[in-house]
């Protein structure tokens, strides 16, 4: 029986107390996250790039499970770019080429891979 498809997960690193709470626990405003990258292996109802715009993310990555496509927020639009604007050495195809290895060689070879080519890039 085929598994079922993967649930959407949201990957968020920690911060600091300090600049979660401020005086006497009140929350404060946390700026958007610089890069969202979206995997939508099946297809969502959801227009997510809508919210994104309105939090103000600046650089959208989204991938279908064949396709990467890099977006750039400009005023409330999203328009795609031919490579990252955080990280200019890096586009799609790159990405792609190295997902596409992974298959031959395995997820440990190609992150080994990976990290060898950004740290040559960088």
């Amino acid at each position: 029986m085929p598994s079922p498809p993967p649930h959407d997960r949201l990957m968020s690193f920690p911060v600091a107390p300090e600049l979660l709470y401020k005086g006497h626990g009140t929350a404060v405003s946390l700026p958007p996250p610089d890069l969202v990258i979206e995997i939508d292996i099946t297809s969502s109802s959801i227009n997510r790039m809508e919210l994104y715009a309105s939090l103000g993310v600046p650089e959208v990555w989204c991938y279908d499970g064949s396709r990467l496509i890099f977006y750039q927020l400009e005023g409330q639009e999203y328009v795609e770019r031919e490579v990252s604007p955080h990280f200019p050495f890096l586009s799609p195809s790159e990405i792609m080429g190295f997902l596409e290895m992974q298959e031959k060689v395995g997820e440990t070879s190609m992150i080994r891979g990976f990290r060898q080519w950004v740290r040559s890039q960088i």
